[in-house]
Protein backbone atom coordinates (compact mmCIF):
# COMPACT_ATOMS: atom_id res chain seq x y z
CA UNK A 1 0.00 0.00 0.00
CA UNK A 2 2.86 2.36 0.76
CA UNK A 3 4.29 2.25 -2.77
CA UNK A 4 0.83 2.68 -4.32
CA UNK A 5 0.15 5.80 -2.26
CA UNK A 6 3.61 7.14 -3.02
CA UNK A 7 3.13 6.56 -6.74
CA UNK A 8 -0.22 8.34 -6.86
CA UNK A 9 1.10 11.26 -4.82
CA UNK A 10 3.90 11.72 -7.37
CA UNK A 11 1.50 11.35 -10.27
CA UNK A 12 -0.88 13.93 -8.79
CA UNK A 13 2.00 16.37 -8.23
CA UNK A 14 3.18 15.98 -11.82
CA UNK A 15 -0.34 16.48 -13.22
CA UNK A 16 -0.92 19.60 -11.10
CA UNK A 17 2.32 21.08 -12.39
CA UNK A 18 1.33 20.39 -15.99
CA UNK A 19 -2.15 21.87 -15.58
CA UNK A 20 -0.84 24.83 -13.60
CA UNK A 21 1.46 25.90 -16.42
CA UNK A 22 -0.36 27.92 -19.04
CA UNK A 23 2.25 28.35 -21.75
CA UNK A 24 5.55 27.86 -19.99
CA UNK A 25 6.13 31.58 -20.42
CA UNK A 26 8.38 33.60 -18.17
CA UNK A 27 7.70 37.01 -16.74
CA UNK A 28 8.81 39.67 -19.23
CA UNK A 29 11.45 40.89 -16.80
CA UNK A 30 13.14 37.49 -17.13
CA UNK A 31 13.00 37.43 -20.92
CA UNK A 32 15.51 40.28 -21.15
CA UNK A 33 17.98 38.39 -18.97
CA UNK A 34 17.66 35.26 -21.10
CA UNK A 35 18.40 36.86 -24.46
CA UNK A 36 20.44 39.92 -23.47
CA UNK A 37 23.84 38.18 -23.53
CA UNK A 38 23.32 37.05 -27.12
CA UNK A 39 22.79 40.62 -28.38
CA UNK A 40 25.66 42.86 -29.54
CA UNK A 41 26.05 46.56 -30.33
CA UNK A 42 27.47 47.46 -33.75
CA UNK A 43 29.38 50.76 -34.02
CA UNK A 44 31.21 52.45 -36.88
CA UNK A 45 34.65 54.01 -36.89
CA UNK A 46 33.76 57.02 -39.01
CA UNK A 47 30.80 58.11 -36.89
CA UNK A 48 28.74 58.76 -40.03
CA UNK A 49 26.23 55.99 -39.41
CA UNK A 50 24.28 55.36 -36.20
CA UNK A 51 24.79 52.18 -34.19
CA UNK A 52 23.07 48.92 -35.07
CA UNK A 53 22.17 45.66 -33.36
CA UNK A 54 23.04 42.02 -33.95
CA UNK A 55 22.76 38.57 -32.39
CA UNK A 56 25.39 35.89 -31.80
CA UNK A 57 24.58 32.72 -33.75
CA UNK A 58 27.78 30.68 -33.61
CA UNK A 59 31.40 30.08 -32.62
CA UNK A 60 33.78 28.47 -35.13
CA UNK A 61 36.55 26.05 -34.04
CA UNK A 62 39.17 28.83 -34.10
CA UNK A 63 37.12 30.77 -31.56
CA UNK A 64 35.73 33.47 -33.86
CA UNK A 65 32.17 34.63 -33.17
CA UNK A 66 29.54 34.81 -35.91
CA UNK A 67 27.06 37.66 -35.56
CA UNK A 68 23.86 37.94 -37.56
CA UNK A 69 22.55 41.39 -38.42
CA UNK A 70 20.61 43.24 -41.11
CA UNK A 71 22.59 43.85 -44.29
CA UNK A 72 21.51 47.50 -44.46
CA UNK A 73 23.15 48.08 -41.05
CA UNK A 74 26.64 47.21 -42.33
CA UNK A 75 26.27 47.97 -46.03
CA UNK A 76 29.29 49.90 -47.29
CA UNK A 77 31.55 48.77 -44.44
CA UNK A 78 34.18 46.04 -44.38
CA UNK A 79 34.97 46.43 -40.70
CA UNK A 80 32.86 47.54 -37.75
CA UNK A 81 33.30 47.75 -34.00
CA UNK A 82 31.42 45.30 -31.79
CA UNK A 83 30.50 45.61 -28.11
CA UNK A 84 29.25 42.59 -26.21
CA UNK A 85 26.89 42.52 -23.23
CA UNK A 86 28.82 42.56 -19.98
CA UNK A 87 31.84 44.26 -21.59
CA UNK A 88 30.01 47.16 -23.21
CA UNK A 89 32.92 49.54 -22.55
CA UNK A 90 35.27 47.45 -24.72
CA UNK A 91 35.09 47.19 -28.50
CA UNK A 92 36.19 44.32 -30.75
CA UNK A 93 36.98 44.37 -34.45
CA UNK A 94 34.30 42.74 -36.58
CA UNK A 95 34.75 41.87 -40.27
CA UNK A 96 31.72 41.94 -42.55
CA UNK A 97 31.71 38.77 -44.62
CA UNK A 98 30.70 39.71 -48.16
CA UNK A 99 30.43 36.06 -49.17
CA UNK A 100 27.64 35.54 -46.63
CA UNK A 101 25.29 38.35 -47.57
CA UNK A 102 21.73 37.75 -48.75
CA UNK A 103 20.58 41.10 -50.10
CA UNK A 104 17.12 39.82 -50.88
CA UNK A 105 16.43 39.13 -47.22
CA UNK A 106 18.54 41.92 -45.70
CA UNK A 107 20.88 39.55 -43.84
CA UNK A 108 24.62 39.74 -43.22
CA UNK A 109 27.22 38.03 -41.03
CA UNK A 110 29.93 39.78 -39.01
CA UNK A 111 32.97 37.73 -37.96
CA UNK A 112 34.74 38.74 -34.73
CA UNK A 113 38.10 36.87 -34.69
CA UNK A 114 38.86 37.34 -30.98
CA UNK A 115 35.65 37.77 -28.97
CA UNK A 116 35.39 37.68 -25.17
CA UNK A 117 34.95 34.22 -23.58
CA UNK A 118 31.72 32.50 -22.57
CA UNK A 119 29.44 33.92 -25.23
CA UNK A 120 25.81 32.85 -25.37
CA UNK A 121 24.00 31.97 -28.58
CA UNK A 122 20.53 33.18 -29.47
CA UNK A 123 17.72 30.59 -29.48
CA UNK A 124 15.07 30.56 -32.21
CA UNK A 125 11.48 29.37 -31.82
CA UNK A 126 10.45 26.51 -34.04
CA UNK A 127 6.78 27.45 -34.30
CA UNK A 128 5.67 30.51 -36.24
CA UNK A 129 4.55 33.78 -34.66
CA UNK A 130 0.87 34.33 -33.96
CA UNK A 131 -1.19 37.50 -34.24
CA UNK A 132 -1.87 39.06 -30.86
CA UNK A 133 0.94 37.40 -28.91
CA UNK A 134 3.13 39.46 -26.63
CA UNK A 135 6.64 40.17 -27.92
CA UNK A 136 9.69 42.13 -26.86
CA UNK A 137 12.85 43.49 -28.46
CA UNK A 138 16.40 44.21 -27.34
CA UNK A 139 18.42 46.74 -29.31
CA UNK A 140 20.11 50.11 -29.27
CA UNK A 141 17.57 52.71 -30.48
CA UNK A 142 19.10 56.16 -30.84
CA UNK A 143 22.31 54.75 -29.34
CA UNK A 144 20.65 53.80 -26.04
CA UNK A 145 22.47 50.51 -25.46
CA UNK A 146 20.54 47.36 -24.59
CA UNK A 147 17.09 48.92 -24.48
CA UNK A 148 14.03 46.73 -23.92
CA UNK A 149 10.62 47.43 -25.39
CA UNK A 150 7.57 45.24 -25.67
CA UNK A 151 4.30 45.15 -27.56
CA UNK A 152 2.18 42.69 -29.52
CA UNK A 153 2.11 41.17 -32.99
CA UNK A 154 -0.38 43.16 -35.06
CA UNK A 155 -0.22 41.33 -38.36
CA UNK A 156 1.80 38.92 -40.47
CA UNK A 157 2.52 39.43 -44.17
CA UNK A 158 4.36 36.47 -45.67
CA UNK A 159 7.81 36.43 -44.09
CA UNK A 160 7.31 39.75 -42.29
CA UNK A 161 5.92 40.24 -38.77
CA UNK A 162 4.31 43.60 -37.97
CA UNK A 163 4.39 44.49 -34.27
CA UNK A 164 3.92 47.38 -31.85
CA UNK A 165 7.16 47.07 -29.84
CA UNK A 166 8.96 50.39 -30.04
CA UNK A 167 11.80 50.63 -32.58
CA UNK A 168 14.08 53.46 -33.70
CA UNK A 169 17.35 53.97 -35.57
CA UNK A 170 19.76 51.46 -34.02
CA UNK A 171 17.15 48.73 -33.48
CA UNK A 172 17.74 47.08 -36.86
CA UNK A 173 19.42 43.71 -36.58
CA UNK A 174 18.09 43.09 -33.07
CA UNK A 175 15.85 40.17 -32.14
CA UNK A 176 12.08 40.07 -31.76
CA UNK A 177 11.47 37.73 -28.81
CA UNK A 178 8.56 35.71 -27.50
CA UNK A 179 7.72 35.51 -23.80
CA UNK A 180 10.19 32.66 -23.36
CA UNK A 181 13.13 34.60 -24.78
CA UNK A 182 13.17 32.73 -28.10
CA UNK A 183 13.82 34.69 -31.28
CA UNK A 184 10.81 35.09 -33.55
CA UNK A 185 12.63 37.23 -36.10
CA UNK A 186 15.03 40.10 -36.73
CA UNK A 187 13.95 43.73 -36.75
CA UNK A 188 14.59 45.28 -40.15
CA UNK A 189 12.40 48.38 -40.47
CA UNK A 190 10.14 50.94 -38.84
CA UNK A 191 7.07 52.05 -40.79
CA UNK A 192 7.46 55.81 -40.98
CA UNK A 193 4.66 56.62 -43.43
CA UNK A 194 1.48 54.95 -44.66
CA UNK A 195 2.30 51.87 -46.70
CA UNK A 196 1.01 51.64 -50.25
CA UNK A 197 1.57 49.29 -53.13
CA UNK A 198 3.74 51.84 -54.98
CA UNK A 199 6.22 52.19 -52.10
CA UNK A 200 9.28 50.31 -53.46
CA UNK A 201 11.29 50.52 -50.24
CA UNK A 202 8.65 48.86 -48.08
CA UNK A 203 8.37 45.06 -47.68
CA UNK A 204 6.51 43.81 -50.72
CA UNK A 205 4.08 41.79 -48.62
CA UNK A 206 3.22 44.76 -46.41
CA UNK A 207 1.21 46.82 -48.88
CA UNK A 208 -2.02 47.47 -47.02
CA UNK A 209 -2.88 51.10 -46.37
CA UNK A 210 -4.22 50.19 -42.93
CA UNK A 211 -0.74 49.58 -41.45
CA UNK A 212 -0.10 52.05 -38.66
CA UNK A 213 2.85 54.44 -38.83
CA UNK A 214 5.31 53.54 -36.06
CA UNK A 215 4.85 49.78 -36.38
CA UNK A 216 7.95 47.60 -36.43
CA UNK A 217 8.75 45.24 -39.29
CA UNK A 218 10.55 41.98 -38.51
CA UNK A 219 11.89 39.30 -40.82
CA UNK A 220 10.50 36.02 -39.45
CA UNK A 221 12.85 33.36 -38.11
CA UNK A 222 11.70 30.78 -40.66
CA UNK A 223 13.25 32.81 -43.48
CA UNK A 224 16.38 33.49 -41.44
CA UNK A 225 16.94 29.84 -40.55
CA UNK A 226 16.44 28.72 -44.14
CA UNK A 227 19.37 30.94 -45.13
CA UNK A 228 21.81 30.47 -42.24
CA UNK A 229 21.28 26.71 -42.22
CA UNK A 230 22.54 26.79 -45.80
CA UNK A 231 25.35 29.22 -45.08
CA UNK A 232 26.81 27.08 -42.31
CA UNK A 233 26.00 23.61 -43.64
CA UNK A 234 29.63 23.13 -44.68
CA UNK A 235 31.18 25.11 -41.82
CA UNK A 236 31.89 23.25 -38.55
CA UNK A 237 30.76 25.15 -35.47
CA UNK A 238 31.85 24.62 -31.88
CA UNK A 239 28.60 26.23 -30.74
CA UNK A 240 25.54 27.35 -32.65
CA UNK A 241 22.00 28.64 -32.28
CA UNK A 242 19.26 26.38 -30.96
CA UNK A 243 15.79 25.94 -32.41
CA UNK A 244 13.42 25.28 -29.52
CA UNK A 245 9.98 23.81 -30.01
CA UNK A 246 8.93 24.07 -26.38
CA UNK A 247 9.46 26.84 -23.87
CA UNK A 248 9.93 24.53 -20.89
CA UNK A 249 9.67 20.98 -19.61
CA UNK A 250 6.10 21.64 -18.51
CA UNK A 251 4.98 22.96 -21.87
CA UNK A 252 6.40 19.87 -23.52
CA UNK A 253 4.64 17.70 -20.96
CA UNK A 254 1.35 19.50 -21.61
CA UNK A 255 1.53 19.39 -25.40
CA UNK A 256 3.25 16.08 -26.08
CA UNK A 257 1.21 13.07 -24.80
CA UNK A 258 3.97 10.60 -25.67
CA UNK A 259 6.47 12.58 -23.63
CA UNK A 260 4.26 12.76 -20.55
CA UNK A 261 3.43 9.05 -20.82
CA UNK A 262 7.13 8.24 -20.95
CA UNK A 263 7.88 10.50 -17.99
CA UNK A 264 5.02 9.07 -15.92
CA UNK A 265 6.18 5.56 -16.72
CA UNK A 266 9.75 6.39 -15.75
CA UNK A 267 8.66 8.07 -12.51
CA UNK A 268 6.36 5.16 -11.76
CA UNK A 269 9.19 2.67 -12.29
CA UNK A 270 11.56 4.61 -10.03
CA UNK A 271 8.89 4.98 -7.36
CA UNK A 272 8.14 1.28 -7.53
CA UNK A 273 11.81 0.35 -7.18
CA UNK A 274 12.29 2.74 -4.26
CA UNK A 275 9.18 1.48 -2.50
CA UNK A 276 10.07 -2.14 -3.24
CA UNK A 277 13.55 -1.59 -1.80
CA UNK A 278 12.04 -0.13 1.35
CA UNK A 279 9.66 -3.06 1.64
CA UNK A 280 12.51 -5.53 1.28
CA UNK A 281 14.59 -3.69 3.82
CA UNK A 282 11.72 -3.79 6.29
CA UNK A 283 11.08 -7.46 5.65
CA UNK A 284 14.73 -8.43 5.92
CA UNK A 285 15.51 -6.17 8.84
CA UNK A 286 17.81 -6.99 11.73
CA UNK A 287 17.16 -10.52 13.03
CA UNK A 288 15.56 -10.68 16.47
CA UNK A 289 17.81 -11.45 19.42
CA UNK A 290 17.70 -14.80 21.25
CA UNK A 291 14.61 -15.57 23.32
CA UNK A 292 14.86 -14.22 26.85
CA UNK A 293 16.25 -16.68 29.31
CA UNK A 294 18.58 -18.35 26.81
Amino acid sequence: MYRIRFFFHCLAWLWMCVLGTTHGADDLSKVYGKANKAVVLIDFKDGVREVGSGVIVGIVPGGAALILTANHVVQGYQEVRISFAGVIDKQYVGKVSRTLVADVDDLAIIVVPKPPPDLEMISFRQSVAQKGETVGTIGHPQGEAYTWSDGAIKNIFGKYIIHSAELAVGSSGGPLLDTCGRMLGMNVQLIQRPVSSDAPNEPKEAVEDSLEVGSGVTLASGSILAIIDGWFSQIPLNEKWEVKKYCSFWEKARKDPKFIATEVGLIGGIVYLVARKREVEIFFGEPPGPPSGQ
